[in-house]
């Protein structure tokens, strides 16, 4: 079995070098398929993913990076009480699609041995990034409870992307064709989820 090795506030400038570097590598690789719009969706997500680990660092937590079979991306390890927190990461650029201009994630219920069927309970929070022009980031954080409590709202309603159960979306301009929900409507910079760390922080840290 392997260690799992913890990342600390000591990691945050060499893991702030690695951010600078994947964002060149993402402007050069649009800049190069600019003309048939191929955008790089393996490392957007991989970018998302260094981003809310440099975030959770700042804020001084120890974090474990998760791979292979992990059904989340990234651990809180809490090292006082042996205690895990468990993070999903989305991410995604602004996009047009049937359902207007937004930003748009798969959000898939997986196997849970605790209650023998497909649920969320793989995550503790939810950390959606949007990335805007230049590859800016906002960060909306939702914990468990809250997108549960919102299953009904999150449904993928997508043309496009079919597979996933469930799917986040946040529009910016949405189709009035189509039907979303109020909750959906509302979280385009919603001070409920917009950068609310503080639902984080509100347990221990080391």
């Amino acid at each position: 079995m392997k260690k799992q090795i913890a990342y600390t506030k000591d990691d945050i400038n060499n893991l702030k070098a690695l951010i600078e570097h994947f964002k060149t590598l993402l402007i050069n690789y649009l800049n190069f398929y600019k003309e048939i719009n191929k955008k790089p969706t393996k490392l957007i997500s991989e970018y998302g993913e260094l981003l809310a680990q440099y975030k959770l660092l700042e804020e001084n937590f120890h974090i474990s990076v998760l791979g292979g079979q992990s059904k989340a991306d990234l651990v809180i390890i809490y090292e006082e009480n042996n205690k895990k927190d468990y993070i999903e990461v989305k991410t995604s650029t602004l996009k047009e699609e049937e359902n207007g201009i937004g930003w748009g994630a798969a959000l898939n219920k997986k196997d849970c041995n605790k209650h023998n069927e497909k649920d969320f309970c793989y995550f503790d929070y939810l950390i959606f990034i949007t990335l805007n022009e230049g590859f800016i980031p906002n960060f909306y954080i939702f914990t468990n409870k809250e997108i549960i409590s919102h299953e009904s709202d999150l449904l993928n309603k997508s043309k496009h992307y079919k597979k996933s159960t469930n799917r986040i979306w946040i529009p910016i301009k949405p189709n009035p064709n189509n039907n979303f929900s109020r909750f959906e409507l509302s979280l385009y910079k919603n001070q409920d989820f917009l950068e609310r760390w503080d639902k984080i922080k509100s347990k221990n840290k080391i």
